[in-house]
């Protein structure tokens, strides 16, 4: 979903904007810079947020700023730990609004729906996971990628419809029929396509995930 700005009440807009760029500093403050230094890093980071992109460009539109793609959010925060997963998110956002699937007025807005939130989920599902579960590989993947990612994508789906209805945007049982109906296929989509994509990287290349430890998840188990 890429929310245009001819659809949301310029407070809302312009409450987006501060509270975006509030968030933007306090991850500059906090984002561990030196791993820029990281060669193999820096080269996987920008793959995949070029992938993400291809991704995004490639979707399905059911009415004005209702657009149905794979999100990633629980791919980039998993492979490269919460500060760089959501840099991440947010140049894929500002790439798509680039492309045309938004707008600049409204690119705040849906930097929060889009990029800080999953990310933010994401990351409040695998401290759960750590907290809650053993650690074991398979917990893991299916915990915070292939749930994890089912729940993300649903929870956000449904903040921004419900930020269409709320704004007056849309009336509930249009976004419902249009949008929510399918959020399950969206869902199950989502995780499927990053549940197999942490596999492939924990088991082919476990030093680009950053979330992911040996030691932790795999040796004495």
């Amino acid at each position: 979903m890429n929310i245009t700005a001819d659809l949301i009440p310029e407070l809302w807009l312009w409450l987006s904007h501060g509270l975006f760029a509030a968030l933007v500093l306090y991850l500059v403050r906090t984002t561990p810079w030196q791993r820029l230094q990281e060669r193999p890093f820096v080269h996987v980071l920008a793959g995949f947020t070029v992938g993400l992109l291809v991704l995004w460009a490639i979707n399905v539109s059911a009415s004005e700023g209702l657009h149905y793609h794979f999100l990633g959010a629980t791919l980039f925060t998993l492979m490269f730990g919460w500060p760089f997963g959501l840099w991440g998110m947010i140049v894929t956002v500002f790439g798509a609004t680039a492309y045309g699937l938004g707008d600049w007025h409204s690119v705040s807005l849906n930097a929060l729906l889009l990029a800080v939130l999953p990310v933010y989920l994401t990351f409040s599902v695998l401290r759960i996971q750590e907290r809650y579960l053993p650690d074991h590989f398979f917990i893991y993947v299916y915990g915070s990628g292939f749930f994890g990612a089912a729940l993300v994508v649903g929870v956000t789906a449904v903040a921004s419809a419900m930020t269409l209805v709320v704004t007056g945007a849309y009336p509930l049982q249009r976004v419902f029929d249009h949008f929510l109906a399918f959020t399950p296929l969206i869902m199950f989509a989502e995780a499927f396509l990053t549940g197999m994509l942490m596999t492939l990287a924990v088991v082919f290349r476990p030093g680009w995930v950053a979330t992911f430890s040996d030691e932790r998840y795999i040796k004495g188990k």
